[in-house]
């Protein structure tokens, strides 16, 4: 079995469903410039978050 296999199937163990569908909306409490491309920039900073909290209910180091 490979990592991300045996990874993909302690992530559904842990959270009891395959996937999750998530709305969120992003407020910024100062003036900011973004990045032109915008939805790399969110994607990378949800990967960082999501990638501490997998570390933390699987015990896989995602670094």
């Amino acid at each position: 079995m490979g990592e991300r296999t045996a990874w993909k199937e302690r992530w559904e163990r842990a959270l009891g469903v395959r996937y999750i569908k998530l709305h969120f909306t992003v407020s910024l409490l100062s003036d900011a410039i973004l990045p032109v491309h915008k939805v790399s920039a969110l994607r990378g900073g949800m990967g960082r978050c999501f990638c501490g909290f997998t570390a933390s209910v699987t015990g896989v180091n995602c670094e």
